[in-house]
């Protein structure tokens, strides 16, 4: 018996859409992360405002706290801005993976006779190179596969994939000190990408070479490849 999967070009186009939203959403959300100093001064005053302050209270004392909060909510709102990236490039991601299993579901379930079960992401890169897909020689990969590795830092801070990332991109991990030559790795130094907006230096950029990768997956693929079970051994299907 010889399955087949069949890349329907409307079908590819369709899911490139869909990673282009990814875009489109971090577009019209980007606003409501652009906070500007007028704006922090005027929520540490209605904050302040809120409390009683007795005349034996020393101006200075205030105006630090002021200083301070402001200082803080600063950060929180940097921190909320680097988070909106790292998550769309998380969600960019996921989108892609979910792709290629729903894609791999729905063309063996047209074949089999009895409907494949879940499958992961791994499970599905396998079964496009057991059609002959060779995912990891198409001219997208390397930029996936950079992809991958940050999405997993971004999740587990340090590990295997910010070791390999470090070695793809340093410019991620590169902080500049006080003087112009003394440069250190921000990751090591904050921790968690996630609770510090300054661990990674991944730009606006960085997203979109993303989205142009995904998007080049889909448009490398063949018109149809084929696999047959009564010649081939596969790790996933034993349906026939």
């Amino acid at each position: 018996m010889e399955l087949q999967l069949y890349f329907y070009k409307p079908m590819m186009r369709s899911y490139m859409r869909e990673l282009e939203i990814v875009g489109d959403y971090y577009y019209k959300s980007k606003p409501v992360f652009e906070i500007s100093e007028e704006h922090i001064y005027k929520e540490v005053d209605k904050i302040f405002s809120s409390f009683a302050i007795s005349e034996d209270t020393d101006p200075s004392v205030i105006a630090d706290s002021m200083e301070e909060m402001g200082v803080e909510l600063f950060e929180s709102y940097q921190m909320m801005k680097s988070n909106h990236i790292f998550i769309t490039i998380s969600m960019l991601a996921h989108m892609w993976e979910q792709q290629i299993i729903k894609f791999i579901r729905r063309e063996l379930n047209n074949d089999l006779k009895d409907p494949i079960g879940a499958l992961t992401y791994k499970d599905a890169k396998e079964i496009l190179e057991d059609f002959g897909v060779k995912v990891t020689k198409r001219a997208s990969w390397t930029k996936i596969k950079e992809l991958r590795h940050l999405v997993n830092t971004i999740k587990h801070g340090e590990g295997d994939s910010a070791a390999k990332l470090r070695k793809m991109r340093p410019d991620f991990f590169t902080g500049e000190g006080f003087f112009k030559d003394d440069n250190y790795d921000i990751l090591k130094l904050n921790g968690s990408v996630l609770l510090d907006p300054y661990s990674l230096n991944v730009k606006e950029s960085d997203l979109f070479d993303y989205i142009k990768a995904t998007k080049t997956f889909w448009g490398e693929m063949p018109e149809r490849a084929f696999y047959n079970i009564r010649t081939q051994t596969s790790r996933i299907v034993q349906n026939d």
